[in-house]
Order: C-alpha cells, then sequence, then structure tokens
C-alpha cells in the first residue's frame, strides 16, 4: 500500500451530483433507515454520469492507481471496485463522498467488507463489524478518529518497513501506541496483507523485476530514462520499489542485497531520471 496522489480533480458536476445525493440520505432522521437508503442509492448508481463521465469518479479513481490500475490496498490486482474507505453500511454519511472513495480489488473488498476500526472520545479501541440483521444496527460513537490506515490521507511507509528479505511488513511504529493499534488493524485484520501468500510472493518477483531494471540502467547506456519511468511506476507492487529507495537511503539495503546497493549508487551517478528519488 502506498500513499495516493489525491490532487487529480473530480469534474464540478460530478462532485455537486455527490454531494446531492448524500444530502438526500443526511435527511433521514434514522441510523437505519439512512443505512438503507445508502444501499438502494449506491445499488443504482450504474448509469449516474459522475462515476462514468471522462473525469468522473471511475476515471480519476484509475488515475489515482499505481500500476496498471493496480489495487490500491494491496498492488496485485485490478483495482475495479469503487471501494468505501468507510463502509457505507456503517458510516452512510460517507457513502457519496468523494474522498471515501478508492479502486479495490474483490481480495481485498472482500474480506475488509463491512468492518472498520475507531478509536473513540477516550481513546479506547473498537472494531465495528455491520450485523446482517438491521434490528442490530448501532451507530458509531462520536466523535471519533479512524484507527484504519488510510491511503488517501496516511502514508503506510510512515507504520511499517518491508522486509526485503522475506517480503512481509513489519509495523515501525511504538508497540502499545494508537499508531500502533492502526497499523496491526489494518495490516494483519482487516487486509490481512502478511497472511495472503500470493501477496508475499508477488512482492518478491516485483523486486526481483525492480532489481532487474536497475541492473539494465546501470549497465546499459543508450535507454529512453522517460520509458524506464514509466515501467517503474506501472509496475505491480509500486510500494516494493519505495522501500528499495528508502533502504538504500538510509544504508539499510547494503546489508540485505549488496550488488543492488552497488548498481544504485552507479545508477545515483548517473541520474537519467528522477524516479529514483535518491538524494
Amino acid at each position: 500500500m502506498t500513499k495516493l496522489d489525491t490532487s487529480y480533480p473530480l469534474d464540478a458536476s460530478a462532485q455537486a451530483d455527490l454531494q446531492q445525493k448524500q444530502a438526500l440520505i443526511d435527511a433521514v432522521p434514522d441510523y437505519s433507515d439512512r443505512v438503507d437508503l445508502a444501499n438502494n442509492y449506491w445499488t443504482n448508481r450504474k448509469n449516474n454520469a459522475a462515476f462514468n463521465g471522462t473525469d468522473g469518479v471511475k476515471a480519476v479513481l484509475m488515475a489515482m492507481c499505481h500500476g496498471l490500475q493496480r489495487c490500491c490496498y494491496c498492488e496485485d490486482s485490478l483495482g475495479d471496485e469503487i471501494e468505501h474507505i468507510f463502509p457505507k453500511a456503517l458510516f452512510p454519511e460517507k457513502t457519496f463522498v468523494w474522498e471515501n472513495y478508492l479502486f479495490a480489488c474483490g481480495g481485498c473488498n472482500s474480506p475488509k467488507s463491512s468492518k472498520y476500526a475507531i478509536f473513540d472520545s477516550s481513546g479506547t479501541f473498537h472494531q465495528l463489524v455491520a450485523p446482517k440483521d438491521k434490528t442490530l444496527r448501532a451507530q458509531p460513537p462520536t466523535p471519533y478518529i479512524s484507527a484504519v490506515i488510510n491511503p488517501r490521507e496516511d502514508n503506510p511507509m510512515d507504520f511499517w518497513e518491508l522486509d526485503l528479505t522475506d517480503f512481509t511488513f513489519r509495523i515501525t511504529v511504538t508497540a502499545g501506541s494508537s499508531n500502533y493499534q492502526k497499523a496491526n488493524y489494518t495490516l494483519n485484520e482487516l487486509l490481512y496483507l502478511n497472511n495472503r501468500e500470493n501477496l508475499v510472493q508477488g512482492r518478491a518477483t516485483a523486486y526481483i523485476h525492480f532489481k532487474n531494471l536497475v541492473y539494465t540502467y546501470s549497465n546499459t547506456s543508450t535507454i529512453d530514462p522517460i520509458r524506464g519511468g514509466k515501467i517503474i511506476r506501472k509496475s505491480p507492487f509500486f510500494h516494493v520499489w519505495l522501500e528499495i529507495v528508502r533502504q538504500f537511503n538510509d544504508g539499510k539495503l547494503k546489508h540485505v542485497d549488496n550488488d543492488l546497493y552497488t548498481w544504485l549508487l552507479e545508477q545515483k551517478a548517473k541520474k537519467p531520471f528522477d524516479l529514483l528519488a535518491i538524494s
């Protein structure tokens, strides 16, 4: 997971349409009825221009994705589902809020589904799960602070580090802190990014891919740097590349993979494209 570039503008008419739909939901006084109405409006959005226009929701979310429309959580599978970061079954007030959307794959969206976590006003951690029985619905406490890493707002790399030997994530924030709870819940209980073997193997394969690119660039003087930057940007598991760069800059990579570290030193001297981001 990588922090998303949210500077891409959503069309003003699409934004107005979203706000109009949300206002209709917010006007309903009963929480359970708001959940039902949110689900109903969402189900019937298919032909809505706000989602399907040239500068509509889907087009802008696609531009925000890393890789070739990769899932904004795992960065592996196709991101083809509009994901509510705050689930609409728990937070109907965020159903048609642009800032609550990203593209996700079924492998991430399904386990996350209608689960979320928050810290209440006392700082106590709560996992929320939308009940199937509507009579059991309980409105989340307010005020609250999100206890889930949101790649539209948070930089996941501030919370964990990718181990470049076994390709699992290690939480780096202080154990027992609220940030630790937030990282652990997101990583291990909501998205299972360490527990899905296909993702671990995919990150290992991506590492080899990026290493081969660096080797090629450090040993060839005729490669177009613009094309090289595009290859990296469009590769799956872009966060693996960012981790390579981070560990090069902080000196850790030398002890993990001295060959790659040496090639990056050579590449740094040449500076053929800015995407290396090596200072």
